[in-house]
């Protein structure tokens, strides 16, 4: 695992607490509290995020460990106004809100946030299609960055339950997880990604 090494200079302290840490690296940030250890990253590679997180966890393996997700995100211009509505319109269809969101002619609204899950349920378990505990969830909203014009939020968040049985897992096994499925999960929001910007390419074209 290459890549995740860096000169203890480079290194800058935001947050040094008993109840918080938070670490910034040149290729990204570590925020961790008693609850939630969270990596980050918006450089490529991106796999430098995933080999610190196995890293930090092949040397605390005995650490307990509730669940596991690999969140991406993206922002992207659709171009301009109306290709922003259309791709509102598109993943969520109007025909019922129209009472709502129409005065006579006029449009008054549209959409502000769209989470979509996919998973299934088994003995009042969910599980992810994998047949892992778990689920997808695909969240689109408008973009709030100033820097995208007409910009389209969306957030990919794939979610692993390790608490199964009222039993918690370990640094160890959830080290190997994500080792394991990071290149199945980039894919997959890769796809995604591209699925929803495929409607204002298509109707660019």
């Amino acid at each position: 695992m290459e890549g995740v090494e860096q000169p203890i200079e480079e290194l800058q302290i935001e947050v040094l607490h008993a109840e918080l840490v938070i670490l910034r690296f040149p290729w990204g940030r570590l925020q961790c509290d008693h609850n939630q250890f969270v990596v980050s990253t918006d450089q490529e590679p991106i796999i430098t995020s995933c080999d610190f997180f196995v890293k930090c966890f092949q040397m605390l393996p005995e650490t307990p460990i509730n669940a596991v997700g690999i969140n991406r995100e993206i922002h992207f211009s659709a171009g301009s106004f109306d290709m922003l509505q259309k791709v509102g319109d598109t993943v969520a269809p109007k025909a019922f809100w129209e009472p709502l969101l129409k005065d006579g002619e006029k449009r008054v609204g549209g959409l502000r946030s769209l989470i979509m899950e996919q998973a299934v349920v088994e003995n009042d378990l969910k599980r992810r299609l994998d047949g892992r505990p778990g689920h997808v969830q695909f969240k689109v909203e408008p973009s709030l960055r100033k820097d995208v014009p007409f910009g389209v939020y969306t957030h990919i968040n794939d979610h692993f339950d390790l608490n199964v049985g009222g039993r918690l897992s370990n640094g160890r096994s959830a080290s190997e997880l994500v080792d394991e499925i990071w290149p199945v999960s980039i894919e997959r929001s890769d796809s995604w990604f591209d699925y929803l910007m495929s409607i204002v390419d298509d109707n660019a074209n």
